[in-house]
């Protein structure tokens, strides 16, 4: 009875090894490259604005330029300058 378990464990321990390198050798293989065509559309496209920050330019000559992301955009607010030039135009 006891050679028959033993038997038996060892076959299952085989089968679980070779179950394993199988599993390990299937993954270990190169997946073909699948190429997909695909074909140009015709859209019509679509010219937007951007808005430029109230105030004028940068070089306005009023002292007060405002390094490149110091404005910030808030949504229904438009444009908010920062605060040590609200005193100018």
């Amino acid at each position: 009875m006891k050679k028959t378990v033993r038997v038996i464990v060892l076959c299952l321990l085989a089968l679980f090894v070779g179950y394993t390198l199988y599993f390990l050798w299937q993954k270990s293989q190169p997946v073909p490259i699948v190429y997909e065509l695909i074909s140009p559309e015709r859209r019509t496209l679509v010219k937007r604005t951007t808005v430029a920050p109230p105030g004028g330019s940068k070089a306005s000559g009023h002292g007060c330029h405002q390094p490149s992301g110091s404005g910030a955009w808030r949504q229904g607010q438009g444009w908010r300058r920062d605060s040590h030039c609200q005193d100018h135009p």
